[in-house]
């Protein structure tokens, strides 16, 4: 069984977040996109980062499905070892976070409560929690890693969304709506409108009504470059994107 260390302390550094985000100008900020398989989480985060490359900002992404093959490697898929994983995958963010990172976490992340730990351990404003929500129908049509067709078949137990639970946010920063006809006159909204004109405007296309809080946002779109542009447009607005006032 393992012991909890006890004689270990918190070493300060001389530079701190303040005086990397001057050096870099930017703020570092975890982004967080949750969602199920195959809604896009990891095409939208690469095109973010591409985004973010060519105006000179200073990012990173972390893909749950990569970090299984090194950091989380004796990990399975029970609850226990999803929560764990996402724990990992939150201090990790957290340290790139420090360093002055735009990190972009691209995790199904299924459970509230450990999407809820890591953002406790970011500092308050550094924590953008975004929902790819893409219909389950659309993720297994997609099913880019026959994943779905596995978990139909019994071959694969405790999938997220099959036959294992997947908790969507409460109240995400952004909530990406997958609209799949790009025609549309209300596709994709403007992210920089407040959450509430923006939901309601969704509201035509999803049926879905508006939130309390004017500081979330929704953007509809068809293809993962107008979700990507939407981020970068959160990330703008909320002032990450630039050193910290009197630099």
């Amino acid at each position: 069984m393992n012991q909890v260390a006890t004689n270990v302390r918190w070493h300060h550094a001389a530079v701190g977040p303040e005086e990397r985000a001057q050096r870099l100008g930017q703020r570092g900020v975890v982004v967080w996109l949750t969602g199920l398989s195959g809604a896009g989480k990891s095409t939208i985060a690469a095109r973010v980062d591409a985004r973010l490359h060519a105006r000179g900002r200073h990012s990173y992404i972390l893909d749950g499905d990569n970090l299984r093959f090194g950091l989380c490697r004796d990990l399975g898929f029970s609850p226990e070892d999803r929560a764990e994983n996402v724990r990992r995958l939150g201090e990790a963010a957290r340290l790139l976070q420090d360093a002055g990172l735009i990190v972009l976490v691209a995790a199904i992340s299924p459970y509230r409560e450990d999407r809820a730990r890591v953002r406790e351990r970011v500092p308050a404003g550094h924590f953008l929690e975004v929902f790819v929500d893409a219909p389950l129908a659309v993720c297994e049509s997609r099913d880019p890693k026959g994943l779905y067709r596995r978990a139909r078949a019994g071959e694969i137990a405790g999938f997220s969304g099959i036959d294992a639970p997947y908790e969507p946010p409460d109240a995400p920063d952004l909530h990406l709506l997958f609209h799949a006809d790009a025609t549309s006159p209300h596709a994709p909204v403007d992210s920089s409108l407040p959450h509430a004109e923006a939901a309601e405007a969704a509201e035509e296309v999803t049926g879905q009504g508006p939130a309390t809080d004017g500081e979330r946002r929704v953007a509809v779109g068809a293809s993962p470059d107008e979700h990507a542009a939407a981020i970068v447009a959160l990330l703008e607005a909320r002032g990450l994107l630039v050193a910290p006032a009197g630099a």
